[in-house]
């Protein structure tokens, strides 16, 4: 097998790419011992909560498809990167699963999360045995396993801070914005540096081609990160309420909002004095708070960070010394997370959540 043929839209790199990954996830799952095979099915949406079999599947396999085209940089094809890719799957839904229960989101995807439909031990559980899973995948791996392996364990330290810290940031009034790009950095940047990194393991590239790899992966964390904020506050659509503005809703401390409380004006001061209340905010106040942060330049902050990082991030890309068709495929996928990778970013909207 070939990785995908030149001229291919993102989207049709993404379909291929699923039609190798959907069978050997599916094929991965399948060797976990009850009842937690049927709890990850149910997180992946493959089954329903009496374990009926559904079509389809909530993973978009955005993140596992950026593994096998990173294993492309030196011209090879996927057929030895699918069981690493796979692998991130299981890691990046392990990440998830935990995050869930942390969070109290009640829905992912517009499902039940697994702790609200089995129970916070059997999702705690489910998430173990799946990184545990791709630990398992990964010592089948050929090529430097041990540094996948490796590379790996660090992945899920550096994550699991940054999630801890996130939670710290939600209960703390006073947070400065350099906190809270540290977040964005060990969670979006590093699961997304992992995912090209391990492609470039499986194609046994170089020193200098597995940290330019990395790099990129970094900066189009950022990016892409900043413009899930940024589409929560700009939707593409009319603005619903319930559906936009859940950071808002949350009071998190985005970077874009820690922004916009940098400047000098009496509307700052209306956006600070409204997010640090303890009151509940109304959906009236939520449209109003996103507008106050417009207003107060996080927008703009947010769309010329993009840009910094879009931009960075192709340099990375030019310094791995992709093959053509890699260097091709690795650009134009990036807009399946809402980025552009043409040395300068764009706001875009649709983006989604970074692991998936």
């Amino acid at each position: 097998m070939s990785s995908a043929d030149p001229g291919r839209t993102a989207e049709e790199i993404l379909v291929a790419s699923r039609a190798v990954l959907d069978p050997a996830l599916r094929a991965a799952v399948r060797r976990l011992p009850e009842p937690l095979r049927g709890y990850a099915q149910f997180h992946y949406g493959w089954a329903g909560p009496g374990g009926t079999p559904l079509e389809g599947s909530l993973s978009r396999l955005r993140m596992p498809t950026l593994v096998l085209l990173s294993a492309g940089i030196n011209g090879e094809g996927w057929d030895g990167a699918v069981n690493a890719a796979a692998a991130w799957s299981l890691m990046g839904n392990h990440a998830l699963i935990h995050d869930d229960i942390m969070d109290s989101d009640s829905h992912r995807r517009g499902r039940p999360t697994l702790w609200t439909a089995f129970g916070t031990p059997a999702a705690l559980q489910t998430g173990n045995a799946l990184l545990a899973l791709a630990v398992e995948l990964l010592s089948e791996q050929g090529g430097p396993k041990a540094a996948a392996i490796g590379r790996m364990g660090r992945t899920v330290q550096i994550m699991g801070a940054g999630q801890v810290a996130d939670m710290d940031l939600e209960a703390r009034v006073e947070v400065a914005l350099e906190e809270s790009m540290a977040v964005v950095e060990a969670k979006a940047c590093r699961v997304m540096s992992y995912a090209c990194e391990l492609g470039g393991l499986c194609a046994d590239a170089s020193d200098d081609q597995l940290e330019a790899l990395s790099a990129y992966g970094h900066h189009l964390g950022i990016a892409c990160q900043l413009q899930d904020d940024l589409e929560d506050l700009r939707p593409a659509a009319d603005w619903v309420d319930g559906v936009h503005g859940s950071d808002i809703r949350r009071r998190k401390k985005t970077p874009m909002l820690l922004a916009a409380l940098r400047a000098h004006s009496a509307d700052r001061d209306h956006l600070a004095a409204l997010y640090r209340s303890d009151t509940p905010l109304s959906e009236p106040q939520i449209r109003q708070v996103a507008e106050l942060i417009d207003v107060c330049g996080g927008a703009d902050w947010a769309l010329r960070t993009i840009q910094e990082h879009m931009g960075l991030a192709a340099h990375s890309l030019d310094r791995a010394r992709p093959t053509p068709r890699a260097h091709r495929e690795l650009k134009t996928f990036a807009s399946v997370f809402g980025c552009s990778v043409t040395g300068a970013g764009r706001h875009l909207a649709g983006a989604a959540p970074v692991a998936d």
